[in-house]
């Protein structure tokens, strides 16, 4: 969503791709979304990969043994390593 907005402050595509660590043509893939839907339409792009392998279980005790407390959500420890697992 930042780089939608991004584009639509009319920053340049090289610019949002720079700064958000993203390839020039993902942004000028998620401008043409844009253009066409709006901010609406780039938040119901999919964002591509397989499903996970790992069950709910797996990734609750993938989180356990990088430092993050059970009560943390399983979906938490699906969206990149924590600053536990980083060693």
């Amino acid at each position: 969503m930042t780089a939608g907005r991004m584009l639509l402050d009319s920053a340049p595509v090289e610019t949002v791709a720079e700064q958000l660590h993203l390839s020039v043509q993902t942004v000028r893939r998620y401008k043409a979304i844009v253009a066409e839907g709006g901010l609406d339409a780039l938040s119901k792009m999919g964002v591509g990969g397989r499903a996970s392998a790992l069950d709910r279980e797996a990734l609750e005790w993938i989180a356990g043994s990088c430092g993050v407390p059970r009560t943390s959500t399983a979906s938490k420890a699906m969206h990149g390593p924590t600053r536990g697992c980083a060693r």
